[in-house]
């Protein structure tokens, strides 16, 4: 048999029986000396299952990915559902909102704001909480405005450490019929929260 073939043979039994199975066996010791990030994918009605919210802890950074999916890099591995874990002494609390396509108004609008009446409820139980926005532009402060958001409570940027991230679910009514009852009733919610907070500011519509 040829020497170099005997090497690769001898090798490639070697990897799948020794180093792999140690590589996966180390792989958190690994992790932690090089301190690489855990990369977590949250899959609207896959991943929240009933719930509206998840926590993610120590993100570094994130894409909305597909319209369905966050796709997340963080410092801690998995995640939790809802809200419970929050708690008063928590200080970094980042809810957030912006998706795909946020910088063009439609999307922003029926993907984005539509959460704003849920966001609101959160932002005001827990003061320490702040919406985080890929970038400001003047539609979504005037719509934040709107819900009693000031930009005091906006931020563009935050500390990867020791930080909570809140993700909705991802809402995809505008490309999956499945999703639209649920999308109907955040719309509706956000059309009566809309005109007590228009109302409350002195706007008038005609």
């Amino acid at each position: 048999m040829n020497p170099i073939k005997h090497l690769q043979r001898f090798y490639k039994s070697l990897n799948k029986r020794v180093i792999q199975p140690a590589y996966r066996y180390l792989k958190p010791l690994i992790r932690w000396i090089k301190n690489d990030p855990y990369e977590i994918e949250l899959i609207a009605h896959k991943s929240f299952l009933n719930s509206d919210f998840a926590l993610v802890y120590n993100v570094l950074n994130y894409e909305h990915y597909n319209f369905n999916t966050w796709k997340i890099s963080a410092l801690t591995s998995g995640y939790q559902l809802g809200l419970d874990k929050l708690t008063p002494k928590d200080e970094q609390i980042y809810i957030v909102l912006d998706t795909k396509f946020h910088d063009a108004f439609g999307h922003w609008f029926f993907e984005s704001a539509i959460w704003l009446p849920k966001i609101k409820w959160v932002l005001d139980a827990h003061p320490n909480a702040k919406l985080y926005l890929r970038e400001v532009k003047n539609f979504k402060s005037q719509i934040l405005e709107y819900f009693g958001i000031m930009p005091s409570k906006i931020c563009t940027q935050f500390s990867a450490h020791k930080n909570i991230c809140i993700f909705p679910n991802p809402c995809t009514a505008l490309n999956d019929i499945d999703d639209f009852a649920k999308f109907k009733c955040m719309i509706e919610d956000f059309s009566k929260e809309f005109a007590i907070c228009t109302v409350d500011t002195g706007l008038v519509c005609l």
